[in-house]
C-alpha cells in the first residue's frame, strides 16, 4: 500500500500545481484585457503604479456546528483530479508567473497578492502537506530523527543573521549579493564562521548562495529586512523594529531569543530531575515554566518583560505582535461577524490589546465604531506613543483610547455604564492555562449585556489558532461525527486532517505558549469547554483559507454555578488574600498538604504552613529555598552589584522569613496578578 500512498501524494501535488497555474493564467488574461497591463514581476520602475489587488472571494462565516460539514470536509484524492477544462497556454512573456524563490518578493505585486487568494492558498497548503509527507515516507527514519533533533541550530543561526543586521546589508547590495569577506568587514565576525551560518540557512532555502561564499536575499529572507540602513540598525538596533517593515524581523528576533531558550527547558519543567525535588532545592510549592528555568527568574514572563533591563525586549515584543499578521489572511481586516453589523458608535473593548495593531485595522475599516484598548501600563504607554506618531487623529477625536486594566479584575465602567458591544480577545486566551483563561472570560461575562429581543447581546470574539486533530482516515463519515476532527478543506487521503506540516505554525505556537506562559492553543472541543465554563456560548467560527488562525464568536450563555473569582486556584480559594482571609483556616492547616494547579496545568502540593507561621517553618523554608536556589541568587546579586539595579521584587534575603500566610500570598500574587 505504500506505493499507492506515494502515488496519491504525487497526484495531490500535481493537481494542486495545475490549480495554481490555472489561477495565474486566468489572472494574466484579466490583466491582458485591461488598458494598462501590470509591470512584469522583475520591473523596478516606480513610475508605473501596481494594479489594484485582485478581489478576494470570501465564503460566509459558517455556523459553529456546521464547521465539520461544509467547507471543511475530508475529501478523497480523486476530488482534486484535473477535471476542469484546460486553459490554453499563454505566451511565456504574458503569463503572470508564481513568485520566484531566488528573488525578494514585492508584497504589492499581483503575483504575491494572488498567493493569498483562498483557492490558491488552499492549493499551496496541499502541496506543502503532501510534499513533506512524501519526503518522510521515502527518507531514512534515522536521517529524519537527526534532522528533528538538530533543528535547534536553525533558529540559532537565524538569530545571528537578524541580530547582525545582515538582511539590511544584503538588501543594499541587491541581487548580486555580497561575499562573506565583505559581510565580515561590516559585521565584525570571522568570515568563515559567517559562511557556515549562511550556508545552513541556504540549505533550508532561507537565503541564496549565488556563488561560492557569495550570498543574496531571496523571497524568504527578504522579509527580515527592516527597510532601514545597516548603519541605522547598528546605531539603534531596537528602533529598526519601528519601521514599516520591522514587524517580521521583531517576530524572528523574539522567537529566536528568549522563546527559543525557554524551549530547551521544557522537559526539565515537566519532568524535574530528582535532585530538583530534593530537600535542598524544594520545588513542590509551585512549578516554574520552562521560561522561568531558562532565565533563572521567578517572575512571570510579562513581569519579566517590564523590568528596566528588559525594556528593549518589551518594545520588540510589541512590534512582533504586528508582525504576526501573516497568520491571519485577508479576512482578518474585519475579523468577520459581528463587526459589520454593529450600530453606529458601538463600543469595542480590545482586552489585552497590546499597542493596538488589531484596533487600528478595525478603526480604519469601520469608521463609525469606538474603541478602548486595555493592557498593562507600560504597554499602554508604548501604544500611546506609537499612535501619536502614526494615527494621532483617532486618539484626539476620542474614537480610540487606551485604558490601563488588569483583565483578571472586574471590567471598569465604560461611558456611563454602557456595556460594550464586543469584547475582543486576540491572542490572549492562548497565553494562559484553562484555570486562568476561565478567570479572564468570567470577568468579561459578568460585564456583558445578555441582550433582549430588540437588543443585541455583548459578543465575545476570541482570536487564536484553532487546532484540528492530526488524524488520517479515508472515511468521511468517521470524521464528521467527531468534533475537533473537522479537518481543513482539501485534506484528502492520505493527508493528515490538519494538513500536516502545512499547518505546523499553529502547533509551534502551541508549544511556545506552553514553555513561556503555561498556556496553549486549543482544539475546538477544548475552546468550547473553556468558554462554556465561563458562561459563553460559541456561535460562529471563521478562519482564512490556508490558516489555522480562527476568530471564534460567542454570546452570553448561562453563568455556571460556583464561578467565584477570588483566586485562580479553586483548591485554595479560601486561602486567597484578596478574598479577605486574615489567616490560614484551621481546616486547611490540619489537612497538611493542599493540592494546587500550577501554570502548566499539573497538580502540585502546597506544603503545610505551621500554626503561627513562625520563621523557619516548613512552608517558609520551602518557598525561600525555591526562590533562592544558589544559581539564581548568585546571578541576582551579581547583576545588582554590577548595575546598581535593585534585586527583583519579592525575592526574600536570607535574613528575611516568610510567614506561613505570606507564602500563600506569594503564590496568589505569582499567578493571579501576572495579567
Amino acid at each position: 500500500m505504500t506505493f499507492a500512498t506515494l502515488r496519491a501524494l504525487q497526484a495531490i501535488i500535481g493537481d494542486a500545481i495545475d490549480e495554481i497555474y490555472a489561477a495565474y493564467a486566468s489572472e494574466s488574461r484579466h490583466h491582458l484585457g485591461s488598458p494598462s497591463p501590470p509591470p512584469s514581476l522583475s520591473s523596478s520602475s516606480s513610475s508605473t503604479p501596481p494594479p489594484s489587488p485582485p478581489k478576494r472571494h470570501r465564503s460566509p462565516t459558517p455556523p459553529l456546528l456546521s464547521l465539520s460539514h461544509s467547507n471543511h470536509t475530508f475529501s478523497s484524492a480523486s476530488h482534486y483530479s484535473s477535471s476542469n477544462a484546460p486553459i490554453p497556454p499563454l505566451d511565456r512573456d504574458a503569463l503572470l508567473d508564481f513568485p520566484d524563490l531566488d528573488l525578494p518578493g514585492d508584497p504589492s505585486s499581483p503575483a504575491e497578492q494572488l498567493t493569498s487568494r483562498p483557492d490558491v492558498a488552499n492549493a499551496i497548503s496541499r502541496i506543502v502537506a503532501a510534499g513533506s509527507q512524501l519526503a518522510v515516507i521515502v527518507r531514512s527514519p534515522f536521517l529524519t530523527i537527526c534532522d528533528a533533533t538538530m533543528i535547534y541550530h536553525l533558529p540559532s543561526c537565524l538569530r545571528f543573521f537578524e541580530a547582525s543586521h545582515i538582511p539590511e546589508l544584503l538588501s543594499a547590495a541587491g541581487p548580486s549579493g555580497l561575499s562573506v569577506i565583505e559581510i565580515s568587514a561590516s559585521v565584525g565576525v570571522d568570515s568563515v564562521k559567517i559562511s557556515h551560518v549562511l550556508r545552513l540557512l541556504a540549505t533550508h532555502h532561507i537565503i541564496r548562495e549565488r556563488e561560492p561564499d557569495i550570498f543574496a536575499l531571496n523571497r524568504v529572507s527578504a522579509l527580515l529586512d527592516s527597510g532601514r540602513s545597516f548603519t541605522e540598525c547598528r546605531s539603534a538596533p531596537v528602533k529598526k523594529y519601528d519601521s514599516e517593515y520591522g514587524g517580521v524581523a521583531a517576530l524572528a528576533a523574539l522567537n529566536t531569543d528568549e522563546l527559543f531558550k525557554a524551549s530547551a527547558y521544557f522537559t526539565d519543567a515537566l519532568l524535574p530531575s530528582p535532585d530538583m525535588n530534593s530537600k535542598r532545592t524544594n520545588l513542590t510549592v509551585i512549578a516554574p515554566t520552562a521560561f522561568n528555568l531558562s532565565q533563572r527568574t521567578t517572575l512571570p514572563y510579562w513581569t519579566w518583560l517590564e523590568t528596566p533591563e528588559n525594556g528593549s525586549r518589551l518594545a520588540r515584543f510589541a512590534r512582533a505582535m504586528a508582525g504576526t499578521e501573516g497568520w491571519m489572511g485577508a479576512s482578518d481586516a474585519e475579523l468577520s461577524f459581528p463587526f459589520p453589523e454593529l450600530a453606529e458608535d458601538a463600543l469595542i473593548v480590545d482586552v489585552g490589546g497590546g499597542i493596538g495593531s488589531t484596533t487600528l485595522r478595525l478603526a480604519e475599516r469601520f469608521p463609525k465604531l469606538r474603541f478602548i484598548i486595555q493592557d498593562r501600563e507600560p504597554v499602554c504607554k508604548l501604544g500611546e506613543d506609537a499612535w501619536d506618531i502614526h494615527s494621532p487623529a483617532l486618539i484626539t477625536s476620542g474614537r480610540v483610547r487606551f485604558q490601563v486594566h488588569d483583565f483578571f479584575k472586574p471590567q471598569p465602567m465604560h461611558d456611563g455604564d454602557i456595556r460594550p458591544a464586543v469584547f475582543l480577545l486576540r491572542v490572549v486566551c492562548h497565553d494562559w492555562p484553562d484555570v486562568l483563561a476561565r478567570r479572564i472570560l468570567l470577568q468579561l461575562r459578568r460585564a456583558a449585556d445578555e441582550g433582549t429581543t430588540h437588543k443585541k447581546p455583548t459578543y465575545l470574539v476570541i482570536g487564536d489558532h484553532l487546532l484540528p486533530y492530526a488524524c488520517t482516515s479515508a472515511k468521511v463519515s468517521e470524521l464528521r461525527i467527531q468534533e475537533g476532527m473537522e479537518g481543513l478543506r482539501g485534506a484528502c487521503w492520505p493527508l493528515l486532517a490538519n494538513l500536516g506540516v502545512a499547518s505546523a505554525n499553529a502547533y509551534w505556537m502551541d508549544m511556545t505558549m506552553q514553555v513561556t506562559l503555561g498556556g496553549q492553543e486549543r482544539t475546538l472541543p477544548e475552546l468550547r469547554s473553556l468558554a462554556e465554563s465561563a458562561g459563553w456560548r460559541l456561535i460562529r467560527v471563521a478562519r482564512a483559507e490556508g490558516s489555522l488562525f480562527a476568530h471564534v464568536v460567542a454570546e452570553p450563555g448561562p453563568l455556571p454555578s460556583g464561578s467565584a473569582l477570588g483566586t485562580p486556584f479553586p483548591s485554595v480559594a479560601t486561602l486567597a488574600v484578596e478574598d479577605g482571609e486574615e489567616e490560614i483556616p484551621p481546616a486547611i492547616r490540619e489537612r497538611g498538604a493542599t493540592p494546587v494547579m500550577d501554570m502548566l496545568g499539573a497538580a502540585r502540593t502546597l506544603l503545610r504552613a505551621r500554626a503561627g507561621g513562625k520563621k523557619g517553618s516548613t512552608g517558609d523554608n520551602a518557598w525561600v529555598r525555591w526562590m533562592q536556589r544558589k544559581v539564581y541568587a548568585d546571578e541576582n546579586d551579581a547583576r545588582r552589584a554590577s548595575t546598581g539595579v535593585a534585586a527583583e521584587k519579592n525575592v526574600p534575603t536570607p535574613s528575611q522569613g516568610v510567614q506561613g500566610r505570606g507564602l500563600l500570598k506569594k503564590v496568589s500574587q505569582y499567578f493571579g496578578e501576572g495579567g
